[in-house]
């Protein structure tokens, strides 16, 4: 016992070297860069801060309910690491630990399977070291809880197996313990793994060492055991589910139609790169499908040295319920394409939490078995065979090159072996995405199968085989870490950039809102020259405690980005289904949201476009400054510098036109313009953002570069019509935005006054915001949105007088003017108290989200919330004199799921110190 505890150790120590050669980074303080993670998960776990348990996030688009969104982790145990630190100094080895989960809890299912120590690390490295977990890191919550599957998996085969209560319970306690992790896509993933594993178990009888189990699990045992697993998880899970159901109904994603959810799915012409590489992006898993090189080398030596039973035992264990996981996570991911998703589409709720692409976690686990397995059944066979006669080995390796010729021709073809080669002769660089792939086959195809016949000359050893084996898969993974590209810095990003530091510095007796008007960007992280922490971009306003009424969030609430799309609009540019911002710089929406402060300059707004005609008409009579244009190129960096894309026509007013030709600037992705004519000049912009790729259909490694181009025209009249005409045949230039930048009037000067400026970045204070708490004297009520932006905008002279309420709430109030503005006393994530002085009946509105879960008290006297304009609360204050309002957000229901979930754990954790008594006796 002593010696297998002691190899076991040994094995686990292996799986933690390679994890920390691979990701070491993270334990120094790096932080994968990506706008998952920077915009999303680190500005999440810093409200952690504040309270254990935030139920309720104040910092983004008028307030967000944080229990009932499955991606927010809020009762996940290992986050509790985030209570005592900095979110960004805790975030890198909070990573790391997950990817030592994920190749310990591989290893784990690999013993369970019976599967040989060096089979299993062979197998857990390809898991944890493969792209799918290492690009998944740029999403926190499918990474936080892809890491957990081969746990489950584990837990699940020695429930199925020995039908134990014990292995019932820890399944539960792994299921509830992943669910928390914030993934709802691996929450339905991790039932069709379990699913398919019931259904694999009920039809086989024994296969050998390396199979599920000794007989056939009957439908009536399978059927205990999984209603058992399925009441705990569900019981444990109770305060995010029963939440969670609280809130899809009122999330804008409702409307998100089939082609914009499949938009990432998995094509069939991809289907074959899966296996041998070559696709490139983490999404697709480009170093696991490498990894099939050495494991289809380790099944056929295993067919070759002849141990046909051994090779059958495949099929009929392990690795054939892992193909069958290989199989299934394709059908998923193919989406549009002929996917089972096709059909899921239809089932209300599951078109929202299973996104195409990421069904290849099941692959990912699947081809992690199937790993495990070949070089479980190859040493096994080796032990059998200790010699190879000599038309075997002709046999392996005729095998092995038809293997190698046949990888590189599914990669880049006929032509690409070709170009390939020419290139190898003439420019002989390894990481040229031209021969990459090519090279890269024979490279490691060769190498294992050179440990494969070196393995089975030397049979004798038990130790040397299963080193080797885990050697040249480390090796290859190791190599291939560049191929899946992970951005990654420190939290020195995450400084708090001038604008914040003024901003904070701002004494006010009372909280305000902010707006970050950035017109001129393609994505939500992408602003100016992607300094984002400047402009407060997202949920960067949660990072530093900053009430925003934009945001970034999966489960944003319907009824206010209603009431932001009928007042001021919503940008073209941003995701329709996680990210809200104002497509114009509306006083009227700024006003009745309590923005007092706009990040940026609020003379810049954005033109509506006809993107099939890349043309922009204007409507505003006012003067234009300057115009400015956001763009896509497509393989810029194949360009010369200053090819010509095309022109940018601009129609004054006057009815008189020029024309401002565009060049690319391929080093500095921005657009080089001259005027010959001299009425339009182009002024420089820092390089922005350019996302690489390796793209296989364009040959190679493609850039998606980012033009931000600035025309400055100083003429003093205004435009009617902006286009984009294409004059470069063969060249993708597209235009996503058209911006332009007004001379202010009077009007708006009175409305606007600029506070602080550093460089591009500028603060300018609203003079006409309304306080985030106000006395409405007027009522009235409207049915519809767009009726209560009617109401709204016909009192645009006084705004905050009329409070718009729903059709049957009370009568309508008519009350003199109240003697003094509400005072807002405590105003935290969960609780807000007020103070209010009536002359009279008067409605307080509160600019915080409307959402069940809120109660009210007006001199500890419970009061009614009514939905009011729409979105936002209000309360009914009667009397004339000084009142106390308080609001707090404390559903009703979390204490008795609470009370459910926590009498559901100490009930598992009981179960699993028992002793294991089988469902039933075996005969």
């Amino acid at each position: 016992m002593g010696s297998a505890r002691s190899r076991d150790t040994a094995a686990l120590l292996i799986l933690l070297g390679c994890v920390l050669i691979l990701n070491g980074w993270t334990l120094a303080g790096g932080i994968p860069y990506d706008t998952d993670n920077i915009l999303f998960g680190l500005p999440f776990f810093a409200l952690f801060r504040e309270s254990p348990f935030p139920l309720w996030d104040p910092y983004q688009l008028c307030g967000l309910p944080l229990i009932g969104n499955l991606q927010y982790m809020i009762f996940y145990p290992l986050r509790l690491a985030f209570l005592w630190a900095d979110a960004a100094r805790v975030y890198g080895p909070f990573c790391f630990v997950h990817w030592v989960i994920g190749a310990w809890g591989a290893y784990w299912l690999g013993r369970v399977l019976h599967i040989r120590r060096g089979a299993a690390v062979f197998g857990a490295i390809t898991f944890a070291c493969g792209s799918y977990i290492q690009g998944r890191a740029l999403n926190p919550s499918l990474f936080f809880s892809s890491v957990w599957l081969p746990s489950i998996l584990a837990a699940a085969i020695w429930t199925f197996r020995d039908a134990s209560i014990r292995g019932a319970s820890a399944t539960a306690l792994l299921l509830a313990v992943m669910a928390f992790a914030g993934s709802p896509h691996n929450i339905f993933f991790s039932f069709v793994m379990l699913a398919i594993l019931v259904g694999w178990r009920m039809t086989l009888h024994d296969g050998g060492r390396a199979t599920f189990g000794l007989q056939r699990l009957s439908f009536r045992n399978a059927a205990l055991l999984c209603g058992m697993i399925l009441v705990l998880f569900t019981a444990l899970f109770s305060p995010v589910w029963w939440h969670a159901l609280e809130l899809l109904p009122r999330t804008i994603r409702a409307e998100a139609k089939f082609e914009d959810i499949t938009a990432d799915s998995l094509r069939l012409w991809e289907v074959p790169k899966l296996w041998f590489g070559g696709l490139g992006t983490p999404e697709y898993g480009d170093k696991t499908s490498y990894c099939g090189m050495c494991v289809l080398l380790l099944l056929l030596a295993t067919a070759v040295t002849g141990a046909a039973a051994q090779f059958k035992n495949f099929w009929r264990g392990a690795g054939g319920y892992g193909m069958a996981l290989c199989v299934v996570g394709i059908l998923i991911a193919l989406g549009a394409t002929g996917g089972v998703y096709y059909f899921l589409y239809a089932v209300p709720g599951f078109r929202f939490l299973i996104g195409p692409a990421r069904g290849l976690v099941l692959f990912n686990v699947g081809w992690s078995i199937v790993a495990m397995m070949a070089a479980h059944q190859f040493l096994e066979s080796v032990q059998l065979r200790v010699k190879l006669s000599r038309a075997r080995k002709v046999m392996l390796g005729v095998v092995v090159l038809c293997l190698l010729a046949g990888t590189a021709g599914l990669i880049v073809g006929p032509e690409g072996i070709l170009r390939g080669a020419k290139t190898a002769l003439l420019q002989p660089q390894f990481a040229n995405p031209d021969i990459f792939p090519i090279v890269s086959s024979i490279l490691w195809g060769g190498m294992a199968a050179l440990v494969i016949i070196l393995i089975t000359l030397f049979p004798g050893s038990r130790i040397i085989g299963p080193l080797l084996l885990c050697a040249i898969q480390f090796a290859n993974l190791w190599h291939f870490h560049s191929r899946v590209w992970i951005r990654h810095g420190t939290a020195e990003y995450f400084v708090e950039p001038a604008t914040v530091r003024f901003l904070k510095n701002l004494n006010s007796s009372q909280p305000w809102r902010v707006m970050a008007w950035a017109p001129f960007r393609l994505h939500s992280h992408d602003i100016y020259d992607t300094n984002a922490t400047s402009n407060l971009a997202s949920k960067l306003s949660d990072y530093y405690r900053i009430l925003e009424v934009q945001g970034y969030d999966p489960m944003m609430l319907r009824d206010y980005v209603g009431f932001m799309t009928a007042i001021a609009g919503r940008s073209n540019l941003d995701d329709p289904f996680r990210a809200a911002s104002a497509a114009q710089l509306d006083s009227l929406f700024a006003n009745l949201t309590g923005v007092r402060f706009i990040i940026g300059n609020p003379w810049n707004l954005q033109v509506p476009m006809n993107p099939d005609r890349q043309s922009a008409t204007i409507t505003d009579s006012r003067p234009v400054e300057s115009i400015t244009i956001t763009s896509l190129a497509d393989h810029a960096a194949n360009l010369p510098q200053g090819t010509p894309v095309g022109a940018v026509r601009i129609e004054f007013s006057d009815g008189s036109t020029t024309s401002v030709p565009v060049r690319l600037g391929m080093h500095t992705a921005d657009v080089r313009a001259t005027d010959p004519a001299g009425t339009v000049r182009h002024s420089a912009v820092a390089p922005n953002l350019r996302w690489r790729q390796f793209d296989p259909r364009m040959g190679g490694e493609a850039f998606w570069a980012n033009y931000l181009g600035r025309f400055e025209l100083g003429l003093g009249k205004a435009v009617r019509r902006i286009s984009w005409v294409s004059t470069e045949p063969g060249v993708i230039f597209l235009v996503q935005n058209f911006a332009v930048e007004f001379t202010p009037t009077q009007a708006d000067a009175d409305r606007f006054q600029r506070v602080w400026r550093e460089g591009r970045n500028e603060i300018w204070e609203n003079r006409l915001a309304l306080p985030l708490a106000y006395l409405a004297t007027e009522t009235t009520t409207a049915a519809t949105m767009a009726e209560i932006a009617a109401i709204l905008e016909a009192q645009r002279d006084q705004p905050g007088k009329v409070a718009v309420l729903e059709p049957g709430n009370p009568q309508p109030l008519n009350h003199p003017p109240n003697p003094a503005e509400p005072r807002i006393v405590t105003m935290t994530a969960n609780h807000w108290t007020i103070e209010a002085e009536t002359s009279g009946t008067a409605v307080l509105v509160v600019s915080q989200a409307y959402y069940p879960g809120w109660c009210a008290t007006v001199d500890g006297v419970e009061q009614r919330i009514f939905k009011t304009n729409g979105t936002f609360q209000g309360i009914v204050v009667e009397a004339a004199g000084r009142h106390t309002i308080e609001l707090r957000y404390s559903p009703l229901s979390l204490p008795v799921t609470l009370v459910i979930a926590f009498v559901s754990l100490l009930a598992s954790i009981v179960l699993l110190f028992l002793r294991d008594q089988p469902v039933f006796r075996p005969s």
